[in-house]
């Protein structure tokens, strides 16, 4: 009964370290995918995020009778029509979502290594 026993343990210890170590992977493999999404975030955020765009065209200058021309080595920005508000708050929802992602990868990998560890100790 005894030699049954062990191999029953044996074979249990073996499936959790496995068990343990696919968890662990899986855990590594999403903070890759994690990190892989915040730098095309990181990447992707430029001057058109917020939609200013580069204009030579004439500007109405405070005080100034009439639109003034930028000289040819400067250019003036113009803001977009709609609001800097909602890019800004995609912006912001995109980073949380991705450190949420990120701390849930990590504590995946955590307890994959937690099980792949500590397989077959007694409680």
């Amino acid at each position: 009964m005894s030699e049954n026993s062990d191999r029953q343990t044996g074979y249990m210890r073996l499936t959790n370290q496995l068990l343990g170590l696919i968890v662990f992977i899986a855990g590594i493999v999403l903070i890759i995918v994690v990190f892989n999404r915040a730098l095309a975030l990181y990447e992707e955020v430029n001057a058109d995020t917020f939609a200013v765009t580069p204009s030579v065209e004439a500007v109405d200058a405070p005080g100034a009778d009439e639109p003034v021309a930028p000289s040819p080595d400067s250019v003036a920005a113009q803001p977009a029509q709609g609001s800097v508000v909602q890019p800004l708050l995609v912006l912001v929802a995109r980073i949380v979502i991705l450190l949420a992602l990120g701390w849930l990868a990590a504590l995946m990998a955590s307890r994959g290594a937690g099980i792949a560890t500590g397989a077959g100790t007694k409680q």
